[in-house]
């Protein structure tokens, strides 16, 4: 496979508008060759970034990644996860086959095989600079009538000390190996952060598009066992049981987090050195989540009449002529907390937050029409629509500061609505210690988990698919731990 990758690009306005080029030293060897007295200085590549994580109570720190590292793993499956079940191309669905890894509730079960596109808040980045910065991806492979494409662009940059813009666009294109297998994903975020001395605001809009075509599988297996026996050539020749059927998926998502500091208390840092810091923190945090999936056949009765005893789908429950299912979610979440800094607790060293979440959800789907379809009129599509509300309260103890020790324990508890009597309890340490002339860590995390099964987990109709299941709440226990030596790129789980 052949691949490039441009890793990174720094762009620095400051330079390429005055006109002058840069010396190592930072001087300006225009204002040298005029005889300035004040020679310029080099504004120096600084960027930081971090996610929102606990709620967008907390600012987890990364690094810019520089490195080539692990970039021969192109399979978004196999970045995510080291065993999956996937359909074979670039950006097709996929599914983690370790238990562990599996979602804990599927709240779109449609979009669940596509979860590394669809990323949720507290795995979006947001940036400070010194500089503009753009970060450029690109990777292909062929061969060209069956290629697969990935092109990543990144550019952000500070309006001013405390406030970040930018934008992130993503996209993956692939043909696939069989025929109707072609994929395009697409996904854009705009972002923008402020943080100033007592107030801070993160904001993300965000669009997803995943359209994909489904071919259902080759018709018979024996053309891949006993490819001598047909003349079917390159495998895109190969017969398929759907040549038009589609599934797309749109995604639109807005999320606000405030954060507003309360009070302050004096912290000693060094001798006869001490800073302010706030004693609390007030956040509001806003996430609207929309999705709509559309899943079409078309011509539907020619595949029909085609193999009438062989057909793929056992059952037709509505319309023999196409096939057009619909269904949309949209989740309003808005979650108030209070949180009360480490540095405010002098006697037991810990931080503690509590928190209130009530989110509405609301659903549209197709239901059975009052007319059938023949096999040359299709039916009048009709759709219904459900909407429901649940409210949690939840609390959490922590302690993130320091290098050696790290803790935290939380839960969680739904207390109204659909999902009333659902829990969390959860629970993770960190331990950092000096292993000759290594660092290591050990790691544990875990959690005891109540849930109820979603709305369409429950129930669904479809042209080919309809179900009422009472399913009971789920019991999940989840234990992991393990050791960890960055400098030796070492990781056992």
């Amino acid at each position: 496979m052949n691949a490039q990758r441009i890793s990174e690009r720094t762009l620095d306005n400051s330079a390429s508008q005055s006109g002058r080029t840069q010396d190592p030293s930072g001087s300006s060897r225009a204002a040298d060759e005029a005889g300035s007295e004040a020679p310029v200085k080099a504004i120096p590549h600084e960027v930081k970034n971090w996610f929102l994580v606990d709620l967008g109570t907390r600012a987890d720190t990364v690094p810019i990644d520089t490195l080539s590292q692990g970039f021969q793993v192109h399979m978004p499956a196999y970045r995510a996860s080291m065993a999956n079940v996937r359909l074979g191309n670039l950006g097709a669905p996929w599914q983690a086959a370790m238990v562990s890894e599996m979602a804990l509730a599927r709240e779109f079960v449609f979009a669940e095989n596509l979860s590394y596109f669809f990323k949720r808040p507290e795995q979006w980045r947001y940036y400070n600079t010194r500089t503009p910065y753009t970060n450029l991806y690109y990777q292909y492979g062929g061969p060209k009538r069956r290629s697969e494409e990935a092109v990543g662009v990144l550019f952000t940059q500070n309006i001013n000390k405390e406030w970040n813009a930018g934008f992130d666009y993503q996209l993956i294109s692939s043909i696939g190996r069989y025929d109707a297998q072609q994929v395009e994903n697409r996904h854009f975020r705009f972002f923008s952060s402020y943080s100033g001395e007592k107030y801070e605001i993160h904001g993300s809009y965000v669009y997803n598009k995943t359209d994909q075509l489904e071919n259902g599988g080759i018709i018979d297996e024996d053309y891949i066992f006993n490819p001598e026996e047909y003349e079917y050539g390159q495998t895109e020749n190969i017969p398929v049981n759907f040549y038009s059927a589609s599934n797309r998926i749109d995604n639109h998502q807005l999320y606000i987090s405030q954060a507003l500091k309360i009070g302050n208390i004096l912290v000693s840092q060094r001798e006869e050195e001490s800073v302010k810091l706030p004693l609390g923190t007030a956040l509001h945090t806003l996430h609207v989540d929309r999705k709509r999936r559309v899943h079409r056949i078309d011509n539907l009765n020619r595949y029909l009449n085609e193999n009438p005893e062989t057909f793929f789908y056992p059952n037709i429950y509505a319309d023999s002529t196409a096939t057009r299912d619909s269904v949309y979610y949209t989740s309003i979440k808005n979650t108030f907390q209070l949180k009360f800094n480490e540095e405010a607790n002098a006697l037991l060293r810990f931080g503690l937050r509590a928190f209130i979440t009530n989110e509405i959800e609301q659903y549209r789907f197709p239901v059975p029409p009052r007319e059938l379809g023949t096999y040359s009129e299709p039916p009048v599509y009709l759709q219904g629509d459900s909407a429901f509300s649940t409210t949690l309260i939840g609390g959490q103890i922590f302690k993130n500061l320091g290098e050696q020790f790290r803790w935290n324990a939380g839960m969680r508890f739904y207390f109204q609505g659909y999902r009333s009597g659902d829990s969390e309890l959860t629970g993770a340490l960190n331990s950092q210690f000096r292993v000759l002339a290594d660092t290591a860590q050990l790691f544990a995390d875990g959690g005891l988990y109540l849930t109820s099964p979603t709305y369409f987990e429950s129930r669904y109709y479809s042209n080919h698919f309809q179900w009422a299941n009472g399913f009971d709440k789920v019991q999940t226990m989840r234990l992991r731990g393990g050791a960890h030596i960055p400098t030796r790129r070492l990781e056992r789980r």
